[in-house]
């Protein structure tokens, strides 16, 4: 349902599926995601922290708990959750560029010019054009942070 746009049906069979299955990792998972999509903050953290606490879906689960975080402005424990994504294995362009911001926004430039990098060559066949408006937006957000460019 949900890949036909029908969030809030989807919901409503992820819940009934936790109601009946509790310990059920990946129900609380698709959960926890659905809520995280809907920018249902609190519902999706409840349902990640659960995931993450009973050690299924680590990666990801990891990886939408960040994103939660990040988007609730609570920049150490998303910072603390993409690491945990990574720990884990997981791998993908947009974690690696959210935690290269979550580091620039907290002053850790070392840290957030690795991330950023790592996000970019994970777009080998990036079109050129694409890349320097992606090394563009770096050099803008290192600019703004710290008042002088790379």
């Amino acid at each position: 349902e949900a890949d036909a746009g029908d969030w809030d049906r989807a919901v409503s069979h992820y819940q009934k599926a936790v109601a009946l299955e509790p310990a059920h990792p990946r129900a609380r998972y698709d959960l926890g995601y659905l809520h995280a999509r809907r920018r249902q903050w609190q519902a999706a953290e409840t349902a990640l922290s659960q995931v993450v606490r009973d050690k299924y879906y680590g990666g990801p689960a990891w990886f939408w708990l960040g994103h939660v975080y990040a988007k609730t402005k609570r920049r150490n424990e998303a910072i603390a959750a993409y690491e945990a994504a990574v720990k884990m294995g997981q791998r993908n362009l947009r974690l690696h560029w959210n935690l290269g911001a979550l580091y620039l926004a907290s002053g850790r430039l070392y840290r957030a010019a690795r991330q950023y990098r790592k996000a970019l060559r994970m777009l080998p066949a990036m079109p050129l054009v694409l890349f320097r408006r992606c090394a563009e937006r770096v050099r803008a957000s290192v600019t703004r942070a710290w008042g002088w460019g790379c």
